[in-house]
């Protein structure tokens, strides 16, 4: 594809990861087409609400607190670095610093252009004993505290919300995969529409900055 200029979707990010060293080498050499990375978190039907209520009477985030099935933090497993572009996504500002221990993560993050405070992120496990980690549905949660609100996203579809002492759960169930959303989005850029997407820069950021992690906790 690469080679015949074709636009390209890859659905699993670690296939872009292992060949990261030579879309480097090649977009050296000339631009990339476009490679469209399967950072589908940014699109679950939980996120995509959420950035409604940030739009509308959330305000911007602040303070990401996401809970990951244990031993993924300690491992680096392969879900660490979409959960890094899902917090990029959210704040809409690049990371700033990073420190990291075995079973956290916590990453600093510059302040955004409307002035707003600095968000920050933090990652930590789950309990190894907390008898939901074994649902498929709650191996990911995050609370996300904004500027007027906050809200708790449970799996991809559930989401509960509170602003102005008001809290709403609301579940998602008739929504599109975040899968299907992402390879929608690709189709019509590719036909030249001009809807924002994921790019290979957000992808290779990512994993740059999971490799800073592990060289952190090596040095310590």
């Amino acid at each position: 594809l690469l080679q015949q200029r074709k636009p390209a979707f890859i659905a699993e990010l670690p296939t872009i990861l292992e060949s990261a060293p030579s879309l480097i080498d090649s977009a050296r050499a000339a631009p990339l087409p476009m490679i469209v990375p399967g950072l589908d978190r940014r699109y679950t039907p939980a996120t995509s609400r959420l950035r409604e209520l940030m739009a509308t009477r959330l305000g911007t985030a602040e303070e990401i607190t996401l809970t990951l099935p244990s031993g993924s933090i300690a491992e680096l497993d392969e879900c660490i670095p979409p959960m890094i572009d899902w917090c990029r996504y959210l704040t809409g500002t690049p990371v700033a610093a990073i420190h990291s221990t075995a079973q956290m993560i916590e990453m600093q993050f510059h302040r955004s252009k409307s002035g707003a405070a600095p968000a920050r992120a933090r990652f930590v496990e789950r309990a190894t004993d907390d008898p939901s980690a074994a649902e498929n549905h709650q191996a990911f949660s995050a609370v996300v505290r904004c500027q007027r609100g906050s809200a708790t996203l449970s799996g991809t579809r559930t989401i509960t919300w509170t602003h102005s002492d008001r809290e709403h759960t609301e579940t998602l169930e008739g929504e599109r995969d975040a899968a299907v959303v992402l390879l929608d989005l690709f189709c019509r850029r590719a036909i030249g529409g001009l809807v924002p997407i994921p790019t290979i820069d957000d992808a290779l950021l990512a994993a740059a900055l999971t490799e800073e992690i592990a060289e952190k906790r090596s040095a310590d």
